[in-house]
């Protein structure tokens, strides 16, 4: 069994914290800490997808992404490490390993995204020696294109338009075509982009850790249509009374529902927040101290929210 609070081994599990709502600033369902439909609801919950077994095991989670299916796809890139690899697990509750691949052929992957068509991109990061570079596979592992991006900029995060344009960000976000043809770049005012989430509404969505907000861009034109969020403490902000000017925390991952509302990470206060279309406040799910707040995914039958910390994946219920 894991603990919810990595890192807080030390304290009692009524440490970690717990889900809390906008409206009645606490968590609604299940009395006494009961699991409700296969999702974590309160602190006390053990709600987790089943860790495969070695070599297959999850390590340094940096992204998820779901399949319309249902079938989840993990991106691992331990830390202090250069091996990356995917691993493709069958639909909830128990999530079969279906395969994995990338090891020995991965390097320093920060992030992933899917086509709607089948096909997988994995972002690696540059290094002192290579290039950033983006590669298609399909669900199985069978590479079908690879491509170096020409720019000494540090890159990260992945998205998708909706035209399927792939978008790199980072420093600065760039367009390209999926064989690797640059477009163009947008969102100047952007510090350090980290994803961009495609709505299938006509927006993009990207988690801006310089400004500690999100930024929401037109889908066409790709012009700025709101910045949500700010550095601060209260709801619907974000990286709390972090002082340091040089490291920055969040948000730096996020989801949508299929009612368009966003989940964002907020590591240094050791939360998830909901908010709505607009920027307003519906929700937290805090994890009692820990940091390792990362990727999140939305699965797409039930609506729970998969939440990455480190090497594991915790399910909660929808906020």
């Amino acid at each position: 069994m894991r603990w919810l609070c990595p890192g807080l081994f030390a304290f009692s599990l009524l440490a970690c914290g717990g889900l809390r709502t906008g409206s009645s600033g606490s968590g609604g369902g299940s009395g006494g800490g009961a699991v409700d439909h296969g999702c974590m609801r309160s602190r006390t919950d053990e709600v987790h997808v089943p860790v495969p077994a070695s070599p297959d095991a999850f390590a340094g989670i940096r992204a998820m992404a779901f399949t319309p299916e249902g079938v989840l796809v993990v991106l691992n890139q331990p830390d202090g490490e250069s091996t990356s690899w995917i691993t493709v697990l069958g639909p909830a509750p128990s999530h079969p390993v279906l395969t994995t691949f990338g090891r020995g052929d991965l390097r320093f992957a920060t992030d992933l995204v899917l086509d709607g068509a089948g096909l997988l991109y994995v972002l690696e990061a540059q290094t002192q020696t290579d290039d950033c570079r983006v590669s298609a596979y399909t669900m199985v592992g069978s590479l079908q294109r690879r491509w170096t991006v020409p720019s000494s900029a540090r890159l990260f995060g992945l998205g998708i338009t909706a035209k399927g344009e792939l978008v790199l960000t980072g420093e600065g976000m760039h367009r390209y075509t999926p064989d690797g043809g640059f477009v163009a770049s947008f969102g100047a005012s952007a510090e350090f982009p980290r994803q961009a989430v495609n709505d299938g509404r006509g927006k993009l969505w990207v988690p801006d850790m310089g400004s500690n907000a999100v930024r929401v861009y037109d889908g066409t034109t790709f012009s700025q249509l709101a910045l949500l969020g700010g550095k601060g403490t209260g709801q619907g902000r974000f990286d709390g009374d972090n002082a340091d000017p040089v490291v920055v925390w969040g948000p730096s991952r996020l989801a949508l529902d299929a009612k368009g509302d966003l989940y964002a990470n907020d590591p240094y206060v050791s939360r998830i927040q909901k908010l709505g279309p607009t920027g307003g406040f519906l929700g937290e799910f805090g994890f009692g101290g820990s940091r390792e707040v990362g990727a999140i995914a939305i699965e797409p039958k039930s609506g729970h929210v998969y939440v990455s910390r480190s090497s594991a994946i915790d399910v909660l219920c929808p906020l």
